[in-house]
């Protein structure tokens, strides 16, 4: 999909074809109001939106009359950063929730939006996570004696959630536990985005629960749980992929390149027709290093996957792409490796993976070795946040919860769930776990029996 920052009328209306999915509670503000709900069910409306050089102002009142929802532009912010209510935009979209549209439009403009009690207002980020919400989150079912502890639980939200706005990385935002006469709820001070990121970090966190684990096992049989169906993060990942499902699925479709000298729009509208899905060209951060939509692609392919043509093609252009919203992104691995924009928080079972024995059966878990081996085994170590890079990798092994949560771009998560595949494929064909060492030459601390680590 093609964005040109540039005043003809522009078409809104309820979308008639099948191309994306339905909407999810992806995006869904935890514990809000009543208000602020039914202004958030109400953007999630699909429509087909298309639009050449049209000013802002007109586009929120578009949007206002097709969902109903109050738009309000934070004039003063907006002129801030150069931007005016006249400011045109140009683009298209089919089948879309209204929220997916709008998410792309304003990032073009390097704005965002807000939900308020009744209606919606148009802003900067900036202005957007100044204004700090307090939530409660019930979570007396995933903290306890087989569940997280809350030191767990911070942890991980702190690092996979808006890491640099917490208040101890110099941040704002704060969360802590309050509990009384069978209340048990996170308190969690932060901005409306962020909220959402927590719910679904939580909902995923419930989906991954597992039967309890016995004090003792030497065999993956006497953990008693059902091994993992995949490595991928396909079942196991939260909300924001099923939005996006459409796109994962045509990914791996089949497709055909036959193009010679064809500017990359006109490819882009080309694969849009084909695999019946909406792509957007990151044309902000394309000119940023001197790339437009009219560079020419030649390029002979079939009998590959979607996600193999796209590599072969986009890497020549030094691009990349990755799924959000509902939407194929092609943009600069500079702008993919964006904690804001291209990172993708998922959650991997690896409760046969995580867990050793002792030479009497005795489980163990060394959850933070596991995760230093990881970020040691997979893409460079300079792009995770050990090392300085803006990825984030954080295991846990409880009774009921065995998993690793990786914060990365898209083309991280498939190497991530291809290593976790190998490390399967090797293990022993007895069925046994690992080996818990207290000292080992392994970085894991653990040794495979098959000989793995």
């Amino acid at each position: 999909m093609r964005f040109i920052l540039a005043a003809m009328p522009f078409l809104l209306a309820p979308a008639t074809t099948a191309l994306a999915d339905p909407p999810s509670d992806a995006g869904r503000p935890d514990n809000a109001t009543t208000a602020e709900r039914a202004v958030f069910e109400a953007l999630q409306k699909p429509v087909d939106f298309s639009a050449i050089e049209t000013p802002l102002e007109d586009v929120a009142a578009h949007f206002e009359k097709k969902t109903g929802v109050p738009f309000q532009l934070d004039v003063r912010a907006l002129e801030d950063v150069g931007v005016g209510q006249d400011t045109p935009l140009t683009c298209q979209f089919r089948k879309l929730p209204a929220e997916s549209i709008l998410y792309f439009l304003l990032r073009e403009l390097e704005l965002t939006y807000v939900i308020r009690p009744g209606g919606a207002m148009i802003t900067t980020p900036e202005a957007a996570t100044a204004t700090l919400q307090v939530r409660f989150y019930d979570i007396g079912d995933l903290v306890g004696e087989d569940g997280l502890r809350f030191d767990q639980l911070a942890d991980l939200i702190r690092r996979v959630v808006e890491p640099t706005m917490w208040r101890d990385a110099g941040g704002p935002a704060t969360l802590g536990r309050f509990r009384h006469g069978g209340i048990d709820v996170l308190v969690v001070s932060q901005h409306q985005a962020a909220h959402a990121e927590i719910h679904r970090l939580l909902s995923g966190l419930r989906r991954l629960r597992h039967p309890k684990l016995p004090e003792k096992a030497k065999t993956f049989a006497d953990l008693g749980v059902k091994p993992p169906q995949t490595s991928a993060g396909a079942d196991v990942t939260l909300p924001e992929r099923q939005r996006s499902k459409a796109i994962y699925k045509a990914l791996s479709e089949k497709t055909t390149f036959e193009f010679i000298e064809t500017p990359l729009h006109d490819v882009v509208d080309y694969l849009e027709e084909l695999h019946r899905i909406n792509i957007w060209i990151d044309s902000r951060a394309m000119q940023d290093v001197g790339i437009g939509s009219d560079t020419p692609i030649t390029r002979n392919l079939s009998g590959i996957t979607l996600r193999s043509a796209l590599r072969l093609t986009l890497a020549e252009l030094d691009l990349t792409f990755y799924a959000d919203h509902g939407v194929l992104v092609i943009t600069t691995p500079e702008e993919a490796e964006r904690p804001d924009t291209g990172h993708i928080t998922r959650l991997y079972n690896v409760v046969d993976l995580i867990w050793a024995a002792d030479a009497d059966g005795t489980l163990r878990a060394d959850e933070r070795d596991f995760a230093s081996f990881l970020i040691s085994a997979v893409g460079r170590q300079t792009s995770w946040g050990e090392f300085g890079g803006p990825g984030a990798i954080h295991a846990i092994a409880t009774p009921q919860l065995s998993l690793i949560a990786v914060s990365h771009t898209e083309e991280m998560h498939d190497e991530m769930e291809a290593f976790l595949s190998k490390l399967r494929e090797h293990r022993d064909n007895k069925g046994r776990l690992p080996r818990h060492v207290t000292h080992g030459g392994s970085p894991s601390g653990m040794t495979w029996s098959g000989g793995m680590f």
